[in-house]
């Protein structure tokens, strides 16, 4: 698996493109819509009490950011299992 390879993810039967970036040492993934909507970048981030969740960079679209994640993880965890 390329960490950094561009994949595509599929939400409501439409293609989602999904640009993993390494910035210092955390991930970010760049989410293109094939719409007109603008990009989103999202990361994981850890809850103060443990845990993990996914938010926007910059805030402000935290319910795009945890179903995108969401399907992000999924994607990943499918590669792994493949190989």
């Amino acid at each position: 698996m390329e960490p950094e390879k561009r994949f595509s993810i599929n939400y409501k039967k439409k293609a989602i493109e999904v640009i993993p970036k390494k910035i210092g040492r955390d991930w970010v993934y760049i989410v293109r819509f094939p719409d007109a909507r603008p990009p989103l970048m999202v990361t994981r981030a850890t809850k103060e009490k443990g845990g993990h969740f996914w938010t926007s960079v910059p805030e402000g679209r935290q319910e795009e950011a945890e179903i995108y994640g969401k399907l992000i993880e999924q994607y990943y965890a499918g590669q792994l299992a493949a190989s």
